[in-house]
């Protein structure tokens, strides 16, 4: 499928597919699930690897197209929404409203390429939420006297042909677990120590706060000049790059952060506690934006048949719509427009 073809790795040898999958099979029922709530999960993930297999073609005017239609129709099968339905959020988006009466505006090839990146993270970001709040209900344990919890972290991310966006938030949030780390067993347990007058050999550790100022601390941040650069609507990856050389260039100041003496108009290094990271800018802009057009909330809120997708999409949305109100009332008093959410203050927040 399309959607995985990103490993590094295309054979493993100690693994075996059947084996895990048999095992996996089981403890879902172990965990929670019903046997229709797996039959529902695996629906949904399917759905995304077959929208991730379609392909798009384009006209003279630029206007893209589903090639695969046989693959469209799988897609549409599984989610259960018309495949010209489904063809149209990719290929298409409703623009307009207020005083401008609305319209349909086609999409490029590239553009319905994102498109589609963006219905397919957000099916899998609606399932892995839904999964999560199985497992934590059933394993939840409202009275015990002794407990042990487990944190299972992302892994630290550096690929050799290519570190993107995804690549930074993850290990952005490796960061500030780590610093979390540092903060309750070495910071505040030493200062424990020193107001106890506890006698020991202090621990010396490097603290990877500047990292994370660099990525995080607005406004003048990785996340926070790329959020600005996408608010102007006329930025792109090219401009980003050098706005984040000219703010970064004092390595007294920003020392976690280097231009690469190769590709500078495309790259740039962050230092972090597992070793430096060359990331390249490219999508950047388009990936921090992850816009879901009106159009695709709508397949997936109302169009759909699959209640089981539909009741997650339109609870996220009435949970982004409460965290929305709250923020504004929060911000009432002090003014100010609202502004969209991208997917590094998200990160960030």
């Amino acid at each position: 499928p399309a959607t995985l073809q990103d490993g590094t790795i295309a054979v493993v040898t100690s693994w075996d597919d059947n084996a895990e999958f048999k095992d996996m099979h089981k403890a879902y029922l172990m965990l929670g699930f019903t046997e229709i709530l797996r039959t529902e999960l695996y629906t949904m993930l399917a759905a995304c690897l077959y929208i991730g297999n379609i392909e798009f073609g384009e006209n003279d005017k630029s206007e893209a197209s589903v090639k695969n239609l046989d693959v469209n129709e799988e897609a549409s099968e599984l989610i259960q929404v018309p495949p010209e339905a489904l063809a149209k959020v990719l290929t298409s988006r409703t623009m307009g409203g207020g005083v401008i009466e609305f319209f349909l505006s086609p999409l490029d090839k590239r553009r319905a390429g994102f498109a589609k990146n963006s219905v397919v993270m957000h099916i899998y970001c609606l399932v892995f939420d839904w999964c999560v709040d199985i497992v934590n209900d059933f394993i939840a344990v409202k009275e015990c006297d002794y407990a042990i919890g487990v944190l299972d972290i992302f892994g630290f991310e550096n690929f050799d042909t290519c570190n993107s966006f995804p690549q930074l938030c993850i290990n952005f949030t490796n960061e500030s677990l780590h610093n979390l780390f540092i903060e309750h067993v070495f910071k505040l347990e030493q200062e424990t120590y020193i107001r106890e007058e506890v006698q020991w050999n202090f621990i010396e550790y490097e603290d990877n706060q500047p990292t994370i100022d660099l990525i995080s601390k607005r406004p003048v941040c990785i996340l926070g000049l790329l959020d600005e650069g996408c608010a102007t609507g006329s930025a792109t990856d090219a401009t980003v790059i050098l706005n984040f050389h000219g703010a970064f260039k004092d390595p007294k100041k920003h020392k976690a952060y280097k231009t690469p003496k190769k590709s500078p108009d495309k790259c740039f290094v962050v230092s972090h506690y597992a070793g430096e990271v060359v990331y390249t800018i490219d999508g950047f802009v388009e990936k921090n934006k992850d816009e879901l057009s009106p159009d695709i909330l709508e397949l997936l809120n109302s169009v759909t048949t699959l209640e089981s997708l539909k009741n997650l999409a339109v609870r996220d949305e009435d949970k982004k719509r409460d965290a929305d109100a709250e923020a504004a009332a929060a911000k009432k008093k002090g003014g100010g427009g609202k502004k969209k959410k991208t997917v590094g203050r998200t990160f960030g927040d």
